[in-house]
């Protein structure tokens, strides 16, 4: 079984509309870890920018590559 990790950007704070955090989670997909690591530091402010256009300028508490399995398994809902 091939894992793939994606990339989820952690907003700080709060959001008491639905009691959670507010992110953001790319749609790239990497083979390992550590290939999702490294794109994540090395483009760190476009991946801010990018959440901060649908946000609005708000404190990152996080970048976050995770296995997409998993996503799967957590109260994620969509932001609408």
């Amino acid at each position: 079984v091939i894992k793939t990790f994606i990339i989820i950007v952690v907003l700080a704070g709060f959001n008491p509309l639905h009691g959670g955090k507010d992110l953001m989670i790319f749609p790239n997909k990497f083979e390992t870890i550590e290939a999702c690591l490294e794109y994540a530091k090395e483009n760190r402010d476009p991946l801010f920018f990018k959440t901060w256009e649908f946000y609005g300028v708000q404190p990152i508490e996080n970048i976050y590559c995770i296995n997409e399995e998993k996503l799967k398994g957590l109260d994620i809902r969509p932001n609408t």
